[in-house]
């Protein structure tokens, strides 16, 4: 999945597109949101 691809969540994005090209990349990330909402 490409991050175009991803809708929204522009600041998310953003942070782990700088990640990858800064190749400063975490072991491990959460993601969280609003329960029983989900996204194909």
């Amino acid at each position: 999945m490409k991050f175009k691809d991803v809708i929204g969540n522009e600041n998310v994005k953003n942070y782990l597109r700088k990640s990858i090209e800064n190749n400063n990349i975490l072991h491990s990330y959460m993601f969280i949101g609003t329960e029983g909402i989900r996204q194909t």
